[in-house]
């Protein structure tokens, strides 16, 4: 069981994103590397250099970083193999239209092949249909999230939920989702990151499902 956090450019800007996530998992009590850190294309594009480092000293200390929206932020080849990540977000504007416009299944598979190249996760943002699920399974994408598994909902909801299916919180070091949120800007948890593994009673994992419909293949905190 992991989180998956956004953070924005400007908190990146500031200098102290390290100490400061440091500080609050102290506080909560929770284990570094059930912190999946997500930073879009766009953000990372402003300041190459400086981004780098700041990942670095995240992923250093254990956490994960997920390159969230990929696609839209006019990556340059050149720096994507230097960066300290763990994982693609393919944006929705790629996935809406699957599995029927030629040209996003060629971008998403060439998205997915890169991942593999570089060693990198993918997952797939706006997941809405059986149909995108089933090709993004066949692509090989090894997550996706969407409305396809479930809908927004504030962190007071989430935990029953996630109790309901038999979800260990002190797996992740955490009392309950409230704590999650205490220690955020928000107190709601994001609707497309909620979703059930497998479709039946085992774990809920709050970022994704494999794209195939069974357990997810990442890493788990022990």
């Amino acid at each position: 069981l992991f989180v998956a956090v956004n953070v924005s450019g400007r908190q990146i800007k500031r200098g102290a994103l390290v100490s400061q996530v440091s500080d609050a998992l102290a506080r909560a009590g929770a284990d570094l590397r059930c912190l999946e850190i997500e930073i879009t294309e766009h953000t990372l594009v402003e300041d190459v250099t400086a981004n780098i480092a700041t990942l670095t000293g995240l992923r250093e200390q254990g956490m994960r970083i997920a390159v969230d929206d990929f696609g839209t932020g006019l990556s340059s080849l050149a720096y994507l193999k230097r960066l300290p990540i763990d994982k693609f977000k393919i944006d929705r504007s790629f996935v809406r239209e699957l599995p029927y416009a030629a040209g996003d299944v060629a971008i998403v598979t060439a998205i997915i092949s890169m991942a593999r190249a570089l060693g990198l996760q993918v997952v797939a943002e706006g997941v809405e249909t059986d149909a995108q699920r089933e090709l993004l399974a066949r692509l090989g994408c090894d997550f996706a999230q969407g409305y396809l598994f479930g809908s927004p909902m504030p962190a007071h909801e989430l935990d029953p939920l996630l109790r309901s299916r038999n979800v260990d919180w002190s797996r992740a070091g955490l009392a309950s989702t409230s704590e999650v949120a205490s220690n955020g800007d928000a107190g709601d948890v994001s609707g497309s990151d909620v979703c059930v593994v497998g479709g039946d009673t085992r774990e809920v994992c709050p970022d994704a499902v494999s794209a195939s419909g069974e357990e997810p293949s990442h890493p788990r905190c022990r």
